[in-house]
């Protein structure tokens, strides 16, 4: 055998070795369009229903003397050792609102929350320019984490704020000055973070004699974090809370909506 034929051999059995190493493609049929778009619906339907079950399963959604307890321990491991025996009285559930489960707790349904809880008089009480009564005193005070959330939550009770506008009581864009000045006027509906809100009811720019009802926001961020999780803003909250509101969710006056 000449050289040739044996190079020739040789590199014939290199490619058949090379050839039967290959792993065989795995054959599958793809999926048609119609396999394709069901598939995808089934996944998104999952997800909905995890993150249903996920929203639900907040303290919101509990009986309200759960939520009145869960809001007292809360409370006194924030600053317990620094409470005096008056400061320790729990909060009751009488001072809790319990909304309906018929309704999901998403931005766009916050007003319709909120009408029953003031019955057949809401739009006198939430909608009207107060004539008489602190001008500087909201009916209702929602606190939020951050100054984004705030604004959502207000555009969530757009219904009610046509003819008396909101006040935006948070440090983002906005001057204290400015807020001192909005405060002058009348306001049924306010939200604000409560480091901000603390100053303001500090320096008695923000009153409390029509207050009826404090919304705490208890959405989860992307951080998984909420009003009452983040260590500084639930400090903020809870001070703010000793200082003006204690007492009077304790005599009944002021009642806390958690959403």
């Amino acid at each position: 055998m000449s050289s040739v034929a044996r190079k020739r051999k040789r590199a014939s059995g290199v490619s058949s070795a090379t050839n039967s190493s290959r792993k065989k493609p795995f054959l599958t049929r793809p999926l048609t369009k119609k396999k394709a778009k069901a598939k995808g619906s089934q996944k998104d339907e999952q997800e909905t229903l995890g993150g249903r079950a996920a929203e639900k399963s907040g303290v919101q959604w509990c009986a309200n003397k759960d939520q009145a307890k869960w809001l007292t321990a809360s409370f006194h491991s924030v600053l317990g050792t620094a409470l005096s025996p008056l400061e320790l009285d729990p909060i009751t559930e009488d001072s809790v609102v319990q909304l309906t489960e018929d309704c999901d707790h998403s931005v766009d349904k916050l007003g319709t929350h909120m009408k029953p809880l003031f019955g057949p008089t809401w739009r006198e009480v939430l909608c009207e320019e107060a004539r008489v009564g602190d001008p500087g005193s909201p009916v209702i005070l929602v606190l939020c984490s951050s100054a984004i959330r705030c604004v959502e939550l207000l555009r969530g009770m757009k219904l009610f704020t046509s003819k008396c506008k909101p006040a935006k009581l948070f440090a983002k864009h906005i001057k204290l000055e400015e807020q001192i000045s909005l405060l002058e006027k009348h306001v049924n509906i306010a939200a604000g973070t409560p480091n901000r809100v603390r100053k303001l009811m500090d320096i008695g720019a923000l009153g409390l004699g029509r207050l009826c009802l404090v919304v705490v926001d208890l959405h989860c961020d992307a951080k998984g974090l909420t009003v009452l999780s983040v260590p500084q803003v639930m400090r903020d909250f809870w001070e703010l809370y000793r200082a003006h509101l204690h007492q009077r969710v304790v005599a009944k006056q002021v009642q806390f909506c958690l959403y």
